[in-house]
């Protein structure tokens, strides 16, 4: 059913406004004004900015903003998962390298998403909101930016040879991998908080998990990452570089294990009976699984955004029968 709009809020005798309260539509201050008029800014009905933060009492066409956004981010998986791959296989198939293929789609991909993302924390124009979660819409907002920058950076590293250069550019793109995924955290959190002016517990409740979810994986990968990396270069059985051959023989009783990053060659050798002989195969297993867990987030997430898109589209259509009736 269309919910009908209520003059409720903080009011005096004869119903001027006693308290502070922003215009839904462009935030100017309402108090002393009769909660029965208009805003003297924009025109908007004065009854529509009582009502709290509920969505659908909000400005309609900044509410669909929030489901285009959405949209955004579900053809950015889109394609970054599913092109993607179908670019790498047929690159590989032709036989052409895969990587640039692969990267460049993935780089559109990420591009399509952080556009949605843009559009998802699009501050509301009567400012509502801002004071619970405006540092996370921030946030999420230059952590996706950086990301994208991280990807773009990840595809001209792909044409060149130069060794040095390689070096520093692979690490601009892991700094900016790590910024980008904070960025996805703080999305989810924000989208947590968005849910709840629906509002909707469940929805609120996936997004949470996911962000936990998030949280956890990447605290695990950098753990492993570093106590791998600090293993291999103390005992000096690394060996990285364009040239380096991309084949690792283990020693007797040892193991071994090579990884090509941006055409960076890393291998690196385990001794019989040292820490890194256990955990070069334990790497093996912790990607298998870490693979794993993300294709199985990748679903869930596309679900629960897929949820959340269509709740929005909903308050965006009761928004704008609320407005229309209240104009009327």
């Amino acid at each position: 059913s269309t919910p009908q709009p209520r003059a409720e809020g903080p009011r005096e005798a004869g119903g001027v406004l006693s308290a502070d309260t922003p215009c839904r539509k462009c935030g100017y201050n309402l108090r002393g004004l009769d909660a029965l008029g208009r805003c003297p800014e924009c025109g908007t009905p004065i009854g529509l900015s009582l009502h709290g933060r509920l969505l659908r009492y909000a400005d309609p066409q900044w509410v669909q903003q929030l489901a285009r956004g959405v949209n955004l981010i579900l053809w950015g998986l889109l394609v970054t998962v599913v092109i993607s791959l179908c670019m790498g296989l047929l690159a590989g198939a032709a036989g052409l390298k895969p990587g640039p293929f692969q990267s460049a789609i993935a780089w559109i991909g990420a591009l399509l998403g952080a556009w949605g993302a843009w559009l998802l924390t699009e501050p509301d124009p009567s400012g509502l909101g801002e004071d619970e979660y405006g540092r996370i819409r921030r946030i999420t907002r230059a952590a996706v930016a950086i990301g994208v920058l991280s990807g773009l950076t990840n595809v001209i590293v792909q044409g060149i040879t130069f060794a040095p250069v390689v070096v520093v550019l692979n690490v601009v793109v892991a700094a900016g991998g790590l910024v980008g995924w904070l960025g996805e955290i703080f999305k989810f959190w924000f989208m947590e908080k968005l849910a709840m002016r629906i509002p909707d517990e469940a929805l609120a409740r996936r997004a949470r998990f996911l962000r936990w979810a998030l949280v956890w994986i990447g605290v695990l990968l950098v753990v492993f990452t570093a106590t791998l990396t600090l293993t291999a270069w103390a005992g000096g059985n690394v060996a990285a570089g364009p040239n380096v051959p991309p084949v690792a023989s283990a020693p007797a009783g040892g193991s071994a294990g090579v990884v090509n990053v941006g055409g960076n060659v890393i291998r690196v050798q385990g001794r019989p009976g040292s820490l890194l002989a256990v955990l070069i195969p334990l790497t093996g297993c912790f990607v298998v699984l870490l693979i794993l867990a993300m294709l199985v987030l990748t679903l869930v997430a596309v679900r629960m955004q897929w949820r959340l898109r269509n709740a929005l589209r909903e308050q965006a259509r009761f928004a704008r029968q609320t407005w229309a009736a209240a104009a009327g």
